[in-house]
């Protein structure tokens, strides 16, 4: 029977951000019944069993089911909590659902430090309203509770203002940099535009605007997520990034992961 683990994130592309952490460490993503620990559908019931799962019967709402991530060791449920002010609520249903913390092997919540709050006011923040983790000591660090590891780790770096895009940014700057060269110049154009600027007024909206450019230039009609999933951003060119460095670090002792992380490539040349 393999560690059951619980981790939080705020939006969709911070699960594929995650879960291409967790394939880097040779962990596999499930994608059926059969394949996925019974944990998460039997005892844990994350899995729904009925179709539609909610109350109102409406078959066109997303089920909210998690991305699973599994070896012999440690099974890893991805749940896409909806936003931050979501995440509260959110995490003591699940955590309920699957019949109490310690029911788990390791707690985790990804959180993004936006253009109005600090990373530490995050951290006060989900701690305030979160019981469960109020009794943790420092952001980033992962502290063992009641037997249960709890951690949390707001992007970029625990420290700067930021998003996960801020990350990817770093990340291109490394793997494809003439490419973001290309894509940042034309965002800088349409922001010139007055029609344009309000939406990309924000940092955090341009970055993901220039990350969308590149990532159709890989596949036209690609989202974000996916490319997150398929391309290189993160990965052994772009180890040496701050941001994956320390999350990396933070997801191997919260999930108490035993495979290595990814290699920094060496110089060429």
């Amino acid at each position: 029977m393999p560690r059951h683990c619980y981790l939080l994130v705020e939006g969709p592309h911070d699960v594929a951000f995650a879960g291409r952490f967790l394939k880097l460490r040779k962990l596999k993503m499930k994608t059926t019944l059969n394949t996925v620990s019974p944990f998460w559908y039997e005892g844990g019931r994350l899995i729904p069993r009925s179709f539609p799962v909610n109350r109102q019967g409406d078959f066109h709402k997303r089920t909210g089911i998690p991305s699973f991530f599994e070896d012999a060791e440690v099974s890893v449920a991805i749940h896409n909590g909806g936003g931050l002010e979501n995440l509260p609520s959110f995490l003591e249903e699940s955590i309920k659902i699957l019949g109490g913390v310690q029911t788990l092997s390791a707690v985790g919540v990804l959180l993004d430090a936006d253009s109005d709050e600090s990373p530490a006011q995050r951290f006060a923040q989900l701690k305030r309203d979160t019981p469960m983790l109020g009794m943790l000591n420092s952001l980033g660090d992962v502290n063992e509770i009641g037997g249960v590891r709890l951690g949390v780790f707001v992007l970029p770096n625990n420290r700067d203002i930021g998003t996960m895009e801020t990350v990817l940014s770093q990340c291109a700057e490394a793997v494809y940099p003439e490419l973001l060269s290309l894509a940042n110049r034309y965002i800088q154009e349409v922001k010139s535009d007055p029609k344009y600027v309000k939406e990309l007024s924000k940092e955090s909206a341009s970055l993901k605007a220039i990350i969308g450019v590149m990532a159709n230039v890989f596949r036209p009609g690609k989202s974000n997520e996916v490319s997150i999933q398929d391309q290189d951003w993160i990965s052994n060119k772009s180890a040496a990034v701050e941001g994956v460095q320390l999350f990396d670090s933070f997801l191997g002792e919260l999930l108490g992961l035993q495979t290595p992380p990814p290699k920094i490539d060496p110089p060429q040349g």
